[in-house]
């Protein structure tokens, strides 16, 4: 099967010049771009996710951040590992590049713009998680699996999908696929980080604590509230920063393409 047949890859756009700068330089894109689907303007990720799931009929569906970079071989590469893994698991809904597996460590890996460095560390196989990182989701349309779209903004939904495939008897995973994360630092978590925070605090309390790639979301809060003060504590200058020019370059460097 073609690779633009077999994937689908869903973009929330808030800047076009980021999205330019990074996904749309993904060798992937220049060569599948009608495998992509951009979507602007809506109130948050699970909004706009759920429009690229009924809008898109793939067999598995990829979203991505605006500022990701795939490199070369990426989707190749993921087909392969979606074999593999279908012989071992056939019960499988989502995949991250970067998340935190069962014991509450890191796992996977990726170049980090914003902390100008490479996050985690790569993997011999996929691991079993209870949360990623939104930037690159993968999820297996034959579990039926949507994103809450009750879910505030644009943050957690990566904890969040990930524990509603559990709760559904699949499985979560991370791999070893490295993308370049074009991003800028983050400063501070803002309130709409707070808003996520409260309703998933709220929608599992039952399971608490679940630890996400930024925080552990806890019954009263208190990782949350730690995690601000060290970022008041902390002075970060965004305006020396600057995202990649050209992505591509770094992705050579690194040895992901």
């Amino acid at each position: 099967m073609n690779l633009s047949d077999r994937f689908n890859i869903i973009v929330a756009v808030n800047d076009w010049t980021v999205c330019e700068g990074c996904i749309q330089l993904s060798p992937f894109y220049l060569n599948n771009n009608r495998a992509f689907r951009f979507y602007e303007n809506n109130l948050s990720a699970s909004i706009t996710y759920n429009s690229g799931i009924h809008d898109r009929n793939s067999e598995y569906l990829v979203f991505a951040h605006q500022d990701v970079y795939f490199p070369n071989g990426w989707f190749s590469n993921l087909s392969r590992i979606i074999d593999e893994l279908n012989k071992k698991d056939k019960k499988w809904a989502v995949l991250g590049i970067i998340g935190v597996d069962i014991n509450g460590a890191i796992e996977g890996r990726t170049w980090s713009t914003g902390l100008r460095k490479e996050v985690g560390c790569s993997l011999t196989y996929p691991r079993l998680v209870q949360s990623i990182d939104e930037l690159v989701i993968v999820i297996n349309r034959i579990a039926g699996i949507v994103f809450d779209e009750k879910l505030p903004g644009f943050h957690l939904y990566g904890t969040d999908i990930v524990q509603t495939a559990i709760l559904n008897g699949f499985s979560a995973y991370v791999i070893d696929n490295p993308v370049i994360h074009n991003s800028l630092p983050i400063i501070k978590l803002d309130n709409g980080f707070t808003k996520a925070y409260r309703y998933m605090k709220k929608k599992w309390k039952t399971i608490l604590p679940i630890k996400s790639p930024v925080t552990t979301i806890t019954r009263y809060g208190y990782p949350l509230f730690k995690k601000r003060i060290r970022q008041m504590l902390k002075y970060t200058d965004r305006g020396s920063f600057s995202r990649l020019a050209d992505p591509g370059l770094k992705a050579k460097e690194l040895g992901y393409e």
